[in-house]
């Protein structure tokens, strides 16, 4: 939804750049009735105005997240969807009995050879990393396939010891 808007907004300021440049006239009234408009009207403007900055930091910030739901790959008549809080709960239990994991945090992005998983660990004491990321990856890999039959085409992991807010 985010791309569609700001592709639309950017191509009204190219085809808008290019009639100005091809020397039409119209733009230039355009702008001209728009200036005076404004200038009559500072109170719907302010609150115009307003409405757009907040709308656009929301954007920016991502507060639209766009669809939460993954699609299964199509069987039978119908489509099947699993939200991204299900295949992160599928995860969160596929390395539940690893040791070492204080915390953990994960982020899915679905894109069409498969899902991408970003998995954010904060080790203990106990942690080994040479052996524990790569088991974090066959794990998560493995039942996020089996239970659900989506394909995993990546798992990153990342390790921090620092503590990140939720």
């Amino acid at each position: 939804m985010r791309h569609r808007f700001l592709g639309l907004i950017l191509l009204i300021i190219s085809v808008w750049l290019l009639l100005l440049a091809t020397g039409w006239s119209a733009p230039y009234k355009l702008i001209i009735n728009l200036l005076t408009w404004l200038r009559a009207n500072a109170l719907p403007n302010v609150t115009l105005a307003l409405i757009c900055l907040f709308a656009g930091i929301y954007l920016l910030q991502g507060g639209y997240v766009g669809s939460t739901n993954i699609c299964l790959p199509k069987v039978g008549n119908g489509e099947i969807r699993i939200t991204q809080a299900a295949i992160r709960d599928i995860a969160l239990k596929s390395i539940a009995g690893i040791t070492g994991l204080q915390k953990t945090k994960i982020k899915i992005k679905q894109e069409p050879e498969g899902l991408i998983i970003n998995i954010y660990c904060r080790p203990d004491h106990r942690f080994e990393i040479k052996s524990t990321p790569l088991l974090i990856q066959e794990n998560i890999s493995r039942e996020i396939e089996n239970l659900t039959g989506i394909k995993v085409k990546e798992v990153r992991v990342l390790v921090s010891p620092r503590i990140w807010k939720k």
